[in-house]
């Protein structure tokens, strides 16, 4: 197709970024697991 695959995977990236910041409760969920992943190291 001589289109950069990189370009879909940052669109596809941002969009799942936009996703999971209006899930509130799968952010609160992201967050207590980096708090645990940080308590552990």
């Amino acid at each position: 197709m001589g289109i950069n695959p990189e370009l879909f995977i940052n669109m596809q990236t941002r969009y799942n970024m936009t996703v999971a910041r209006q899930k509130k409760p799968l952010l609160v969920r992201l967050i207590n697991i980096r708090k645990a992943c940080a308590a552990v190291f």
